[in-house]
């Protein structure tokens, strides 16, 4: 097996079909065809189903895919190292990170990287809970910044809290619910939320009204923390976030929390690492700046309820 052979099923199943792949990787339609038959081959399975439509994985294909991403994301990664330590460098560093710690504790963190480690090469992605596990799961990131989903993750996983998020009702402060001394759950009912479109958003929202003993209400679902944070701002909808998300709305005084009668909907967050995956120094001293970075913000902290 060879790595070109990886690459090339790779951009076939991502490209799903063998021409624009060919394309991709600078073969002949028939050249990929043959790498892609002698890999088959090689494995002793097919990967692939060729129909009119395309091409398009079978199940040891999807297995497979799997393995060749986290493969071939390990070769770019000793190669930036190799390249970075020839060239006087300390490393390379891919860290993923939650949206809502893009402009909190991720920059925080970046600055005394930037000081502490001037020679190591930093990327950093944003993703939402669910994707940024299947970016460690593939090695394309080192580790990630995020918060927690409430099943309990395979032990392959390191988990590692070092805050505690709580979930807050979010409005525009010139909402008609914004200037009501009291709310009732039929108030909170009817009126048009919006929230994440992850499993660990919708189950907040349902937990949050299970207090109530309602059903969570319908919700305007989206993968764009922007737009929630603007449809929030301008004055039509509600949302249950952490304070952190909208903490500069708040110091604006666009938006405002509203204080409900009800137990505490928490979140622990902090960071999740391959258990077995090696990590180099310059990895092991970013995840050090990230936990400073954490416990020394005033919302940081494992009691830090406002967060």
């Amino acid at each position: 097996m060879e790595l070109r052979q990886l690459r090339h099923f790779v951009a076939v199943a991502e490209a799903g079909n063998f021409s624009e792949a060919a394309r991709r990787v600078f073969l002949s339609q028939p050249a990929l065809t043959r790498s892609i038959k002698t890999l088959e081959e090689q494995l002793d399975t097919q990967l692939l189903e060729r129909g009119p439509q395309g091409a398009t994985l079978t199940a040891s294909g999807a297995l497979f895919l799997e393995h060749a991403r986290m493969i071939l994301n390990d070769c770019d990664r000793a190669q930036r190292e190799m390249r970075m330590f020839n060239e006087g460098g300390a490393g390379h560093v891919s860290m993923g990170i939650a949206a809502l710690f893009a402009g909190w504790i991720a920059d925080e963190a970046v600055q005394r990287a930037r000081v502490q480690m001037p020679n190591v090469e930093l990327s950093v992605i944003e993703g939402y809970f669910e994707d940024l596990l299947g970016l460690l799961r593939v090695g394309q990131i080192d580790f990630a910044l995020t918060n927690f989903a409430q099943p309990a993750l395979d032990d392959e996983f390191v988990v590692e809290p070092i805050l505690q998020l709580q979930a807050r009702m979010i409005a525009a402060s010139h909402h008609p619910l914004a200037s009501r001394a009291q709310l009732t759950p039929q108030d909170l009912a009817a009126a048009d939320w919006v929230t994440i479109n992850k499993a660990h958003s919708l189950d907040i929202l349902m937990q949050f009204f299970g207090n109530f003993e309602l059903p969570a209400p319908r919700a305007l679902q989206t993968n764009s923390l922007a737009l929630l944070k603007a449809v929030v701002a301008n004055g039509s909808h509600l949302t249950l976030v952490s304070h952190a998300v909208m903490h500069r709305e708040l110091q604006r005084g666009q938006v405002k929390i509203l204080e409900v009668d009800v137990p505490e909907v928490t979140r622990e967050a902090g960071l999740i690492y391959l258990r077995d995956r090696a990590r180099t120094s310059a990895v092991e001293r970013m995840l050090q700046i990230v936990r400073e970075a954490g416990a020394d913000d005033p919302r940081g902290g494992r009691d830090a309820r406002s967060a």
